[in-house]
C-alpha cells in the first residue's frame, strides 16, 4: 500500500471490466480504479464521493482499490500473520488472517483479485521464448518453485511450462 485518498473524480474507461470503476489522475499519473467490494461479489459503491482509494503498486503498477471506509490502518509482525482455514477451499480472495484486539482480521489477495480481473498473460513470457535455444532443450531444467501466493505460484508455473522449465511448487520453505 502506498497511501490512503478520499476518492477523486473517475474517468469511466468504454468496455472495461465490470469492477473497474474508470479512472483517476492522481499526482500526474492516471489510475486504474477498481471496486474492491465488486471484486468480492458484494453491491457495488455508488456514491464514490463518500469513499476512499487504496492506492498499491503490484509488479511496478500503480493501481486504485476502491473502499467504503477504513477504521484504521495497522502493521503487524509476519510472526502474527497466519494461512487462512483450508475450508474456505482455492478460490477465496483470502490470502491470510491476524488477530487484532481479539477480532480476526482478514487479509484479501491483491494478486489474486487483480489476476482474474484483468485475465492478463505476463509479455516477459514472449522474451524468455525467444531466447530459448535448442541447447537449453536438451539441458531441460528443473526448478523449485517457493511463494507463498497462489497467484504467484500459479503464474510462475504457467511461465516456466510456456518455455519449457519443469517445476516442482510448494507454498513455503
Amino acid at each position: 500500500m502506498r497511501e490512503v485518498i478520499p476518492c477523486l473524480k473517475l474517468t469511466q474507461i468504454p468496455q472495461a471490466h465490470l469492477v473497474i470503476r474508470g479512472i483517476a489522475h492522481i499526482r500526474g499519473q492516471a489510475i486504474s480504479i477498481f471496486d474492491l467490494a465488486m471484486t468480492l461479489e458484494e453491491e457495488p459503491s455508488y456514491e464514490l464521493d463518500n469513499n476512499f482509494v487504496i492506492i498499491t503498486e503490484y509488479n511496478r503498477i500503480v493501481r486504485g482499490f476502491l473502499v467504503a471506509n477504513i477504521n484504521r490502518i495497522i502493521e503487524s509482525s509476519w510472526a502474527k500473520i497466519l494461512p487462512p482455514p483450508t475450508s474456505i477451499g482455492p478460490n477465496s480472495f483470502l490470502t491470510a488472517v491476524t488477530k487484532i484486539a481479539d477480532k480476526i482480521i482478514e487479509i484479501i489477495d491483491v494478486e489474486k483479485v487483480l489476476a482474474e480481473v484483468l485475465e492478463v498473460d505476463d509479455p516477459v513470457v514472449e522474451n524468455l521464448r525467444e531466447h530459448s535455444s535448442v541447447e537449453n532443450e536438451q539441458r531441460r531444467p528443473h526448478i523449485l518453485v517457493v511463494d507463498d501466493s497462489s497467484v504467484a505460484r500459479k503464474k510462475i508455473t504457467k511461465t516456466m511450462a510456456q518455455i519449457g522449465i519443469d517445476t516442482t511448487v510448494v507454498a513455503n520453505g
